[in-house]
């Protein structure tokens, strides 16, 4: 008893203690002097109850042996725990004569369990918050452990207790249960841990989405004997990732397949103020709408050269976005790319902003041309308003200038004063063609013209225009043929083109108009589109002047562009050409380089060898007749100067101041009229129809109409048809004459025509 490690404690029957060992005095702090004599109650903590006690002595006094723990008080005060086991002790005879305690201190093993259980407790907290649940497999006996969490993760009664594997097989989602088999089997075998995530089946049929962790346990010799592992509840996680997935996929989809660009940037800023922005993030159709590329960490700056110099409106409007003033939408023409953007620009952040833009540079063009198009139409209904009254007062002019030469032949002064208002009127006349041209709403009159005889007749009038220091060539070459289209168009185009080679050339050089045979082939090139493939006659203006730069060329034939001052060009002398050009069924296309000239090349439809062939020259003093004439004019002064003309010439003529007094004519007078000469813009109604009524009278009445302007559609055709001409105002004596002589030559003689 001296040498054991228990303490062991004697009493007789009073109670009191008789003897302890040294074990005794080291737990107790008692020494054996001080417990020698005493009562246990020394010892007593006033933990247990007297009840405690009573049953303890109920036991004893029974003469068995009770056991038990007893938690005990030091001698300095402090607790301690020991397991006791007391005993009867028995003379010789059996009788009990004192009692006998065995005790160990199990102080510190108490104190570890009471730890361990707390912090299992705290831990099944934890796993509790964290929805992170603990089991344990033993592969020798199969059985399954289980914590509390894993009874509410799987959704089972703890009643019932842990499952065994085979249980739990069918809560699985399809595949999850040959995963993790799969996985446990290899970590059995290797020792390595897994992690799988699986679906389970709660006991209530709701599916969860959970992560299964475990490692391989190891007995003492280190040999794999199962499996422990947690579980997480992954289903509120996997939900929330597949929302984010699909949130981004559907992002991703409209960011990739939007037709619109954007592009999200961040603003730099240089003492305050937006100066650049850095792409951070772009789309697909943002290199398909802008033709950048790898633009992405890259200042705008370096992106497009130049556009915070040339384009500060746009820098600035995007600063203000990115300051949070606002989203702004907007249409901009950035100067520094050349194209219209339509923009929709927010910020997503602080000195961030998104722009989601459109390019509409075509739409912009389309508007322009639309805008042109209506301006050209007032222009054209303004100058066809008063081509009527300008072309009446221009032959008035006209006339009366002429009449004068006759009367002042000799007086060198008064006809040099005659030739200027003609000259002031020839460019009056120019210019109202040169709108109703534009306006396509001259009257025009397609026939069978040889461009040579064109250049022919306009070569002494260009050589005056261009003067000296512009050498004129004019370079007809073989096969040329006719085209068809109207002669005093033509005669425009060559002018206008002749009007451009001189501008280009301030300090003199060469033009040269070149009339030739070519063919369109299928492969059209630009200018030449609308064309079908085939033979053409192609007119050429080719000059050695400082030629057009490549951003004005683009713009040369559209009406009002001109690069001269606004004292020297009106911008409608190429448009003019345009438009002509087109309208005779042709195209037109432009070479130039700077430093060496330009070439500009029409190309217009041959007339049909069976067709119509040009009219031939009158010869010098066929002009005049003795022929009547019915005249029908509403304006007075050229009524007065027309008939004037042609009585000069020696014909007969009668004349009317409105449609209603032609009509008025009998049946025999009008039978002797061998010419109707008629306005066609009268009122009442329209020369067309006049001539129309009168011929239905009189079968073979020839008809010339005259007029500069003509809303009347069917004009064209009535023209086109025998028996009628048309005469552009304003005119000279010889023109009239001309054209007079011209449809009376083809009517058959008097005798014959009433046969």
């Amino acid at each position: 008893m001296e040498h054991t490690s228990e303490s062991v404690v004697l009493t007789d029957m009073s109670a009191t203690i008789v003897y302890v060992n040294p074990a005794f005095e080291r737990v107790t702090g008692y020494s054996r002097a001080e417990a020698v004599g005493a009562n246990p109650r020394i010892l007593q903590s006033g933990v247990h109850t007297a009840g405690f006690y009573a049953g303890m002595w109920e036991v004893l006094a029974s003469g068995e042996t009770w056991t038990g723990e007893l938690v005990n008080r030091r001698k300095d005060g402090s607790l301690y725990t020991e397991e006791a086991s007391i005993s009867p002790v028995r003379d010789a005879a059996g009788v009990v004569n004192g009692y006998v305690a065995v005790k160990r201190d199990v102080t510190a093993e108490r104190r570890a369990e009471a730890a361990l259980r707390g912090s299992e407790a705290r831990l099944r907290e934890i796993q509790h918050l964290a929805g992170v649940a603990g089991w344990e497999w033993d592969a020798t006996s199969g059985e399954l452990s289980w914590s509390d969490e894993m009874y509410v993760l799987y959704g089972r009664d703890p009643s019932l207790g842990p499952p065994t594997v085979e249980e739990l097989a069918p809560a699985y989602g399809p595949g999850s249960s040959e995963r993790l088999q799969r996985a446990a089997a290899r970590t059995l075998e290797t020792g390595e841990p897994f992690i799988v995530e699986l679906e389970v089946y709660r006991g209530d049929g709701s599916l969860r989405a959970i992560e299964d962790r475990a490692e391989a346990t190891r007995d003492a010799e280190d040999r794999i004997v199962g499996l422990r592992g947690t579980v997480v509840d992954m289903t509120e996680r996997s939900l929330a990732e597949r929302a984010l997935r699909e949130s981004e996929d559907r992002y991703r989809s409209l960011f990739t397949g939007m037709r619109e660009g954007l592009a999200y940037c961040r603003m730099l800023y240089v003492d305050g103020r937006p100066d650049d922005w850095v792409y951070l993030e772009v789309n697909d159709a943002f290199a398909r709408q802008t033709g950048l590329r790898d633009v992405m960490g890259r200042r705008a700056s370096d992106v497009i050269p130049g556009i915070r110099e040339s384009d500060p409106e746009l820098v600035a409007t995007y600063g203000r976005v990115a300051s949070g003033a606002g989203p702004e939408r907007f249409e901009t023409y950035v100067k520094a790319m050349d194209e219209w953007f339509s923009v929709s620009a927010y910020s997503p952040a602080p000195e961030h902003f998104v722009a989601v833009f459109d390019v509409i540079t075509e739409r912009k063009r389309a508007e322009e041309r639309i805008r042109d198009g209506e301006r050209l139409e007032a222009i054209g209904r303004l100058a066809g308003g008063v081509a009527h009254d300008f072309g009446n007062l221009l032959t008035a002019i006209y006339g009366s200038a002429e009449l004068l030469a006759g009367i002042e032949d000799g007086n060198e002064t008064a006809l040099g004063e005659v030739v200027a208002i003609r000259d002031a009127a020839d460019r009056a006349a120019a210019l109202t063609r040169q709108l109703l041209a534009l306006g396509r709403r001259e009257a025009v009159t397609p026939a069978v013209v040889d461009l040579a005889d064109v250049l022919a007749d306009l070569r002494p009038m260009l050589r005056r225009t261009l003067g000296e220091d512009v050498d004129l060539r004019i370079d007809v070459r073989p096969g040329a043929r006719p085209v068809h289209a109207d002669r005093a168009q033509l005669g425009q185009v060559v002018i206008n083109l002749a009007f451009n080679a001189r501008d280009a050339m301030p300090e003199g050089g060469t033009l040269t108009f070149e009339v030739s045979s070519a063919t369109v082939a299928d492969r059209r090139p630009a200018g030449l589109e609308t064309l079908d493939p085939g033979r053409y006659t192609r007119l050429a203006a080719v000059d050695t002047g400082v030629g057009i730069p490549d951003p004005i060329l683009q713009h040369i034939f559209e009406p009002f562009f001109t690069t001269k001052g606004v004292d020297r060009g009106t911008g409608l002398g190429l448009a003019t050409v345009e438009s002509i050009v087109h309208a005779s069924g042709g195209g037109i296309r432009v070479e130039s380089t700077e430093g060496r000239g330009t070439t500009f090349e029409v190309y217009l439809p041959c007339a049909s060898v069976d067709g119509e062939s040009p009219a031939p020259d009158l010869p010098a003093g066929t002009i005049a007749g003795t022929e009547r004439i019915l005249l029908v004019e509403d304006e007075a002064p050229v009524r007065m100067i027309t008939a004037r003309m042609l009585r000069g010439l020696g014909y007969t003529v009668v004349e009317a101041t409105r449609p209603s007094e032609a009509m008025s004519i009998g049946h025999d007078a009008l039978a002797e009229v061998d010419l109707l000469v008629t306005d066609v813009v009268l009122p009442g109604m329209t020369g067309t129809r006049l001539s129309a009524e009168l011929t239905r009278r009189s079968p073979l009445l020839p008809t010339l109409f005259v007029s500069g302007f003509s809303p009347d559609p069917g004009l064209i055709d009535r023209v086109r048809a025998p028996g009628a001409a048309f005469l552009a105002k304003p005119f000279t004596r010889d023109q009239l004459g001309t054209a007079v002589r011209g449809i009376l030559d083809q009517r058959p003689p008097r005798g014959q025509e009433r046969d």
